[in-house]
């Protein structure tokens, strides 16, 4: 009996219940693979990590399959039993040749004008979960793609979440994405999230290892959060990288915040002469006022992507 399993390298040993002699396994995707395995090269590896492997591995005895698959079932249950007051389904055959319609105008005409001013690895990323421009995404086929490229799903929802049940679900590789696409009227900037927003913003760069890290490092840190005051500056960092976040790259100053990504007007504005671009500074960031339901006038650049995972770690050592 054959499993294909996403193991890091650093926990093979505690999450596989058998000794590796018995493994019969080989590497189809990694950039640091034990030498004993194949190492393979493409654009996965970049996607996967450098000590994360897309593995093919025999499992001995059908009773150490059936643990494992009961201790996967356990933490399924849980999870739907957590997202049942909040988590919705697409009801897909109710959109509208109209919202089908709007989507791939959305979705054609930010592709084209993100071409020289996003970031590479979110063009990457879109590649690599195959968003197409002629029909709204069906999220559980987008999830199960996102699932087997990275472990992470997508949880549909009505709306706005509150910033606990938001960052735990992050924590847990559950993206929660809305159902329903803005009106056309609003195709330059809308401030409450949808569908475009949401999957055409964030899915992509979830492909990147970095950027998905930091993200769930952002859950994870909401747990330890006592106040409300420090939920809502983990929601500033959280907005002024993943929603609004500016990252240099060869020399240029790219777009890889949601809000950027997904919104004409945001994105035109950022990188105009009116938005004053900041060095990303942790204690700046916090200070900073955040304006919800209006265009961006300030924001943070980071050097690189490598840069997320020194924020968090600042992060966890201020609050």
């Amino acid at each position: 009996m054959r499993l294909i399993l996403r193991i890091r390298a650093d926990s093979l040993h505690q999450w596989l219940p058998f000794p590796p002699e018995s493994w019969a396994s080989h590497t189809l995707f990694g950039a640091g693979a034990p030498p004993q395995w194949r190492r393979g090269r493409s654009r996965a590896a970049h996607i996967y990590g450098r000590s994360t492997f897309l593995a093919s591995v025999r499992v001995p005895h059908s009773s150490m399959l059936r643990r494992l698959l009961l201790e996967k079932g356990c933490q399924s249950a849980a999870t739907e039993q957590r997202e049942a007051c909040w988590a919705v389904r697409q009801e897909y055959g109710e959109y509208s040749s109209h919202e089908h319609h709007s989507w791939k105008l959305l979705f054609d005409r930010r592709v084209g004008q993100l071409r020289d001013v996003a970031s590479d690895r979110y063009f990457v990323g879109l590649e690599a979960v195959g968003l197409k421009a002629e029909r709204l995404p069906r999220l559980d086929s987008l999830s199960a793609r996102l699932a087997l490229l990275c472990g992470w799903a997508i949880v549909p929802v009505r709306g706005f979440l509150p910033a606990r049940t938001f960052f735990d679900s992050l924590s847990r590789r559950r993206f929660p994405s809305t159902t329903y696409i803005r009106d056309l009227n609003q195709r330059d900037y809308t401030p409450q999230p949808d569908i475009f927003h949401d999957i055409f913003g964030h899915i992509p760069l979830y492909t990147d290892f970095q950027y998905r890290d930091f993200v769930r490092q952002i859950g994870r840190l909401s747990h330890s959060m006592q106040t409300e005051q420090q939920i809502e500056l983990l929601a500033q960092v959280y907005w002024f990288t993943v929603e609004f976040g500016l990252v240099r790259e060869m020399g240029q100053t790219k777009v890889y915040g949601s809000g950027l990504i997904s919104s004409s007007a945001d994105c035109a504005l950022a990188l105009s002469s009116e938005c004053e671009r900041r060095p990303f500074n942790l204690k700046e960031v916090l200070a900073q006022p955040v304006e919800y339901d209006r265009l961006q006038t300030v924001l943070f650049e980071i050097d690189s992507f490598e840069q997320l995972s020194s924020i968090a770690l600042e992060l966890e050592n201020l609050l």
